[in-house]
């Protein structure tokens, strides 16, 4: 069967509901962990095994004041780094922890790409001899079930542990344990296993300072765990350590009695590795001038693990010998992780939902603590043209069911749904009734095993529900929808790589190039491929199944368990006809499934077929437990032994690619995923299996030698290497079969019966949660839609992401309202007229209607804008004049923070940017636009610094008609009340003039002294033109502001208003240059009023700012920054509310300066604001760009004075603003350097 694979969420312990036969055998974390060790808790906390003392239990770092304590002295000093991995559905997160901080826990980077449905990323890391730069090798968690991607299928990458810069190298390499490995210097190896046919190992060596890949070195027949020395590369050759120089030639350096493994470099150009010396034994050696042994003991209690600059540890308990300095034995168990120079023990990092826990010990003191720490968040002969505009791609699909289909969407089930599907299926009652047109779907009526009636089993008997369970975790974490759905919503169908995506080569570089014609097509929980590729389009051999069961196959978990049941069901008889029986064959055990689990997995090649492989039939090599690509250390998957009995162990998820899929799915049996239920709500994915001990249950995975005896060809501890052309580059290994050329061919495929422990006593059993005939389990109601048009005016024409006709697949969910014109995707070419931003495009039952479009963000450019997807809502009806653009956004946690709308106005293309990010169905306003034709709104994935990691959402957008509005007449003016007019009388009388005759409704002053202030407010009433001020003092002693009696001496800022007052704030900045509320008296700050100005539909907010000298003439650029705070503060109220901000920034354009950017709107900057003069060039030219600057307002031909106005509750009118040069004479002189700004600025009536 071919799957698609998916990732598994770190499991955590909580007792599901109904779990009362749920063991948990735990034991404290410091036996289980290290003699004590550290939990360190990356995001949300997850329950260790055993709590940490309260007193040790941190925050992101170790208090400053208890450190000496913890660390021991000298920890300031000390260049020690710590560092763990940790993988979810976004990406493989590397975390560093530097001991001169406290261990404060960060993440250096995430690691992903695109195009993957996925719910773990995994990898293996190394890092350098400096301690500062990491290796790393990526791929999807599912990449571990297929041999080829397991082979060739890892993504590689740099990383700057101080700096947090990537950079991604451009080949694909293995996923095996060695893989990277670092030395004591910069550089890393990495292992290119050879493409079928290949004849040699490719050794990759990599200068990690730069990312440059040298010359590879290739090598006849296979090494394994290679590190760089000075002197060359070092590698595991069949039965000795070999130093391989840039020819590829061999020489030996030490022997061995078996296949070498964990290689590490010492800083003396010596290598430790580890050798299997008897069955379940092995020791640790150590080649220099001489060999030898350091350590001995269990083979999977002892590892080795390297530091800072060569030095090598030792780990577990064993008998030991004197070694030479730089090589250090630990009381570490097995498989922890030592900091760079040893100071800190680190157990691998455990993660359930958002967060991570990490076990740890200070080495110096022997202190246990807790740490919670923030986590940062592809050609096919002649097929028809692909649709640059269809997300679907109907005509060139191989694949049945189409992605981005609206009509064929999948729910994504409750995990107590999967097991209720399970429990009734492996008892043959999965017959819920799916009428005709379940969930709108437009499907027949059927049953689940109506369409896939079980087999019976041969011997009779059922599937233990828990190995069904344990193949659905591992084939695709219970999903039968994409990633991105949670229980009860719907989404495209989980797939497994609908589009062809090579991802099996050595390089990435056409890692988004569609090949249809090499799509895998699983499809669901089970990832079923058996007839599932489109009719005419099947594979040889292929009958592909009736298009409605496919699509039940799809979109229904139900059938698709059914499906999926009945391959293994065929599996088990397929395997057990031909003798391959484990124990007494009970099929109630679950060992029992070891074979049929291994040929779900990689097949089967029967008996009858032998002739045609020299004699080989049975289950094949790549899941042979003996397969040297998996370390022979291994303990059994997600469970670990330990000094006072066993314990789970789910860091094993975070490295799976080190077990064969038969004991994962022992493993998953026995060790439930954690699943999400709803969000925030994490369940047990089913109930586990249970075993009559604990060791019972320990001991039910098969030691690594059990399936390689005579009969196969196998010799386990023997290393022959492979060297028949298809399997050149395989590890050397026990297997000794040779095809009819005498080659090594790697078909040591076993066929017999096998005994590992005693059944039925001690083998292990199902536990039926669900008894057949138990009531269906209900979806989930997580996010539901918004089926209606509450929250906007009754006056607003809709536009939907999708046509009308089209039903929502969310339940109770309709339409009333019909579009008001259509909406369409859009997708750049590739160079072979394919469109890869479809790849990158997603559909969610979610937002209005029950539906939405959803792409990952991109940088511009991003493979020559390749992955770009632009959305374009076009309204069918004119409009001459004013119109207000609403958009609807779903909840949409990771929604970009700048979603680029672009909307065609009468005077040209206007940017708005949106922050998508937020909880709820809802609203939010584009802004109020002019508009002389059908308005035309554009969204696009392409942001700043896009990089995959937040969504933009398509989904409904609303134009209402807006052409009645209220002006609010605005003047500003920087008065140099002291510094011009020394607190002088005239100048008020200028003001108090200018107000009058232009009738405003906001004034706001700048340099006014408070006896100026007084009097304004007393001249402007006696004028006729009352207004309310507000004044805020910048300057408490001003002399120049004294009155003629020697008092007052106050210099500020003032703003007034027409309307009655609601309610004032006065802000100050501080020395880092954040506003505070309230006022010192000293500093430059903000005065604002909320009022209500009669005839208007909303209340206003008027603030003005007098900031401080600005760049170049201040050096410390503290007006820029102050700009910066300024867009903090009160951008998000410009978003809430009309808001008015006048003022003189001291930051002077021309020239165009990006110190603006904080306010403007785009392109000219990131804020919530338009100025006054921004669309002044369209009196000149149509259609017109928006513009930073305007006329000049300070005496020397600069602007300083400017007018910002909420974009998202304001306009600002064409022409609507001037500045007035004639400021006049006061007392013989000008009445100041600056000139009086007056701009009209329009309410919408709403």
């Amino acid at each position: 069967m071919g799957v698609h694979r998916q990732v598994l969420r770190q499991p955590g312990r909580d007792l599901g509901e109904g779990d009362t036969m749920r063991t948990h055998r735990k034991t404290s974390l410091a036996a289980g962990v290290l003699a004590a060790m550290t939990a360190v808790q990356v995001a949300v906390t997850v329950p260790a095994t055993a709590a940490a003392p309260d007193d040790h239990h941190y925050g992101a770092a170790i208090p400053a004041e208890r450190r000496a304590a913890a660390l021991g002295g000298g920890w300031a000093r000390s260049t020690d780094r710590s560092w763990t991995t940790a993988g979810d559905e976004n990406g493989l997160r590397l975390l560093v922890a530097d001991a001169a901080d406290g261990y404060r826990w960060r993440t250096a980077a995430t690691l992903a790409e695109p195009g993957f449905d996925t719910d773990r990323w995994i990898g293996n890391v190394c890092v350098t001899g400096s301690g500062r730069r990491a290796v790393v090798v990526y791929a999807p968690r599912t990449f571990t079930n297929e041999q080829i991607l397991f082979d060739r299928g890892g993504f590689t990458a740099v990383v700057d542990l101080t700096s947090g810069a990537v950079h991604k190298l451009g080949v694909r390499t293995s996923l095996a344990y060695f893989n990277p490995g670092c030395g004591p210097g910069e550089d890393a190896v990495l292992t290119q296993a050879t493409e079928a046919g290949g004849a040699r190992t490719r050794l990759l060596r990599v200068d990690a300072r730069t990312g440059a890949v040298r010359t590879p070195v290739d090598v006849p027949g296979q090494l394994t765990s290679p590190v760089p020395t000075p002197a060359g590369i070092v590698a595991a050759d069949r039965d000795a350590v070999v130093r391989v120089d840039p020819k590829g030639t061999r020489r030996v350096l030490a022997r061995a009695s078996s296949t070498p493994f964990r290689l590490a470099a010492d800083d003396a150009g010596g290598v430790v590795f580890m050798e299997k010396s008897g069955p379940g034994r092995a020791r640790v050696r150590h080649a220099g001038a001489t060999t030898v042994t350091v350590a001995e003991g269990a083979l999977s209690g002892l590892d080795v693990t390297s530091g800072r600059g060569g030095r090598v540890f030792v780990t577990g308990a064993g008998r030991t010998a004197p070694i030479r300095r730089g090589v250090a034995l630990s009381d570490a168990p097995a498989g922890s992780r030592l900091s760079t120079e040893g100071a800190l023990v680190v157990a691998p990092a455990r993660r359930r939902g958002g967060t991570v826990t990490i076990a740890a010990r200070a080495a110096a003191t022997d202190t246990t603590m807790s740490f919670s720490v923030e986590a940062a968040t592809p050609a096919v002969a002649g097929p028809a043209a692909a649709d640059p505009g269809n997300p679907a791609d109907f005509d060139d699909r191989f694949c049945s069911v189409p992605r981005n289909d609206p009509r064929n969407q999948a729910m994504q089930p409750k995990p107590r749904q999967v097991e209720w599907a399970v429990d009734q299926a492996v008892r043959g009652v999965l017959t819920v009734p799916r009428p005709a047109n379940w969930k709108s779907l437009a499907m027949p009526a059927y049953t689940p095993q109506g369409l896939f009636p079980p087999l019976a089993l041969d011997g009779g008997g059922a599937v233990p529900a828990q190995i069904m369970l344990a193949i659905a975790a591992q084939e695709s974490n219970l999903w039968q929808a994409a990633r991105y759905a949670v229980p009860g919503v719907t989404a495209n169908p989980l797939i497994g790589n609908y589009y062809g995506i090579d991802i099996y080569n050595g390089t990435q570089d056409d890692d988004w190039t569609i090949r249809w014609d090499h799509a895998d097509c699983g499809y669901g929980v089970t990832q079923v491929t058996d007839g599932m590729r489109l009719a005419g389009r099947t594979k040889p051999g292929e009958t592909a199944l009736p298009y409605q069961t496919q699509r039940a196959v799809a979109l229904d978990f139900a059938a698709n368990v059914a499906a999926g049941l009945r391959i293994l069901q065929a599996k088990w008889n397929q395997t057990r006809a031909e003798g391959l029986t484990i124990g007494t064959g009970d099929p109630a055990k679950i060992e029992s499934w070891f074979y049929a689990a291994w040929a779900y997995n990689s097949g089967f090649y029967p008996r009858s077929q032998a002739g045609q492989h020299n004699g080989a039939w049975g289950v094949g090599w790549a899941n042979n437990p003996a397969n040297p690509n998996y370390p022979a250390n291994r303990g059994p998957f997600l469970e670990k032994k330990t000094d006072e009995g066993y314990r789970d162990d789910y860091t094993d998820a975070i490295h799976p690619q080190d077990w064969p899929y038969p004991e994962k799915i022992i493993g998953w049996a026995a060790h439930p995923i954690d699943a999400l239920e709803a969000p925030d709500t994490m369940v047990s994915g089913y109930r586990k299996a249970w075993w009559s001990d604990s060791e019972a249950q320990h001991n039910a995975t098969p030691k690594p030698w059990q399936f390689c005896d005579p009969s196969n060809n196998c010799t386990y501890g023997s290393a022959y290497v492979p060297d028949a052309p298809e399997v050149i580059g395989e590890p050397a290994g026990p297997c000794a079969h040779r095809n009819t050329a005498g080659q090594i061919d790697l078909k040591c495929w076993y066929h017999g019966p096998a005994t590992w422990q005693p059944c039925p006593n001690l083998c292990g059993n199902e536990v039926l949660r669900f008894d057949p005939g138990y009531a269906y389990q209900e979806d989930g109601l997580a996010y539901p839609p918004a089926c209606d048009l509450s929250g906007i005016p009754v006056t607003a024409r809709v536009i939907d992401d999708v046509p009308d006709g089209v039903p929502s697949v969310r339940p109770d969910c309709g339409r009333p309202w019909t579009d008001a014109g259509t909406f369409g995707l859009r997708y750049k070419p590739d160079a072979t007229g394919r469109y890869p931003g479809k790849i990158d495009t997603h559909q969610l039952g979610m937002g209005l209607g029950g539906h939405f479009w959803m792409a990952n963000t991109r940088s511009a450019g991003t493979l020559g804008g390749r992955l770009d997807v632009d959305g374009t809502w076009r309204f069918d009806q004119e409009h001459h004049g004013r119109g207000r653009i609403l958009v609807h956004l779903p909840p949409l946690v990771n929604g970009t923070t700048r979603a680029y709308y672009t909307v065609k106005t009468r005077w040209g293309d206007r940017i708005s940017v949106l922050n998508q990010r937020g909880a709820g169905n809802r609203w939010a306003s584009l802004g109020t636009f002019a508009f002389d034709g059908r308005p035309e709104v554009t969204l696009s994935s392409v942001t700043p610094g896009g990089d995959g990691s937040q969504r933009v959402a398509f989904d409904a957008v609303a134009f209402v008609p807006a052409d009645g509005y209220q002006p609010v007449k605005v003047m500003h003016w920087n008065i140099a009340g002291a510094a011009i007019n020394w607190g002088e009388e005239t100048i008020v009388d200028r003001v108090v003039t200018r107000a009058t005759e232009q009738r405003v409704d906001v004034l706001s002053v700048n340099e006014i002294c408070q006896q100026q202030f007084d009097k304004l407010t007393d001249k402007l009433r006696d004028a006729g033109w009352q207004m309310t001020g507000q004044f805020q003092t910048t300057n408490r002693y001003n002399v120049l502001c004294l009155d003629p009696s020697g008092l007052g001496g106050n210099e500020g800022i003032a703003v007034f208003t027409r309307g009655s007052v609601i309610s004032q704030q006065r802000y100050q900045f501080d020395d880092q240059y954040r506003l505070q509320p309230g006022s010192t008296g000293v500093g430059r700050g903000v005065a604002c009023i909320t009022t209500y100005l009669p005839g208007r539909s909303q209340n206003l907010k008027a603030c003005t700012t007098h900031l401080d000298t600005g760049w170049p003439d201040d050096t410390d650029r503290r007006a820029i920054k102050e700009v910066a705070e300024l867009g903090r503060v009160f951008g998000p109220e410009a978003q809430q509310m009309p808001l008015i901000l006048a003022g003189d920034t001291n930051i002077s354009s021309p020239p165009v300066t990006p110190d603006l950017g904080p306010l403007y709107p785009a392109p000219l900057g990131a804020g919530d604001f338009n100025e006054a003069f921004q669309e002044e060039n369209c009196t000149k030219v149509q259609p017109c760009l928006i513009q930073q600057g305007g006329p000049p307002t300070f005496h020397s031909g600069r602007k300083l004075d400017y007018v910002f106005a909420s974009r998202w509750h304001l306009t600002v009118p064409v022409g609507g603003a001037r500045v007035d040069e004639n400021v006049g004479t006061c007392d013989g002189d000008p009445c100041s350097d600056h000139f009086p700004v007056y701009a009209e600025i329009h309410m919408p009536d709403l």
